[in-house]
């Protein structure tokens, strides 16, 4: 849904609403109406759904390669495009490989520009200094909640680790 508003020259954010209200409530009214429609899908399109556990990934896999690289080319016909389609796939089964989620790196190129411009707007209203990111209670308070958000892996795994240690000693 960010991805759509981006193409459509939408900058999703808290001024979406006050910009283009319209959009907004239509946007709820069509998504209610479409779980509605989409319940009564769902309850009759089960069976044949279920039936589709029963496909080999070796049937699967190809077919939807197919689908997205003739898709891709059909788009814009240009086989950057295919080649950008190949390094992403890649990517993303490196991503997966090494153990992180796709969903957050996706989340990042979308939001990754609105942060820039709002990072850039942040600074030239302090006159190019940083340090009002630090005055502020507000600003304090991400910083804190930054730091536990970074520090809590490693701390809770070296809290189970003693823990662990004291369970064992006699």
């Amino acid at each position: 849904l960010l991805g759509a508003f981006l193409i459509q020259g939408l900058a999703p954010g808290p001024t979406l609403f006050d910009e283009r209200p319209d959009i907004m409530y239509s946007l709820f009214l069509g998504l209610f109406l479409i779980n509605i429609l989409l319940l009564f899908i769902g309850l009759f399109a089960i069976r044949f759904a279920a039936m589709l556990i029963k496909v080999p990934m070796t049937v699967i896999v190809p077919t939807v390669l197919l689908l997205s690289f003739t898709g891709i080319y059909a788009v814009s016909n240009s086989l950057f495009n295919v080649g950008v389609l190949l390094a992403a796939g890649v990517l993303g089964y490196v991503v997966r490989k090494l153990g992180y989620s796709i969903a957050p790196l996706s989340i990042g190129f979308v939001l990754g520009p609105i942060l820039e411009n709002s990072l850039r707007q942040s600074i030239t209203i302090a006159d190019g200094s940083t340090a009002e990111f630090f005055n502020t209670p507000i600003g304090l308070g991400i910083y804190a909640v930054l730091a536990l958000t970074i520090l809590w892996a490693p701390i809770s795994t070296m809290v189970r680790s003693r823990k662990a240690g004291k369970a064992e000693d006699p």
